[in-house]
């Protein structure tokens, strides 16, 4: 009989993965835009990322969103922001 821990690692959750690429996105944005934000102000849904957060930080947000997706493609996240 195997370990559930085993069970676990052959078998990636969807939802590991989800959170994976928005605490890379979290991690990435802050880094560029030099404010902390937090995984659970990103929603990740189809490949797109959107920030919830407010006015002021999404508008810095869209501002760099090219230097943002550039840092993201380098750790392999293939992402879209949305407005």
């Amino acid at each position: 009989m195997q370990a559930i821990k085993d069970l676990l690692l052959k078998h990636k959750l969807p939802t590991t993965r989800i959170l994976e690429i928005r605490r890379i996105c979290a991690r990435t944005a802050s880094e560029v835009i030099k404010i902390e934000i937090k995984i659970k102000e990103i929603q990740y849904q189809n490949g797109q990322i959107s920030f919830l957060t407010t006015p002021i930080i999404k508008t810095e947000l869209l501002l760099r969103k090219k230097e943002i997706t550039e840092q993201l493609k380098k750790q392999g996240v293939l992402v879209s922001l949305m407005q």
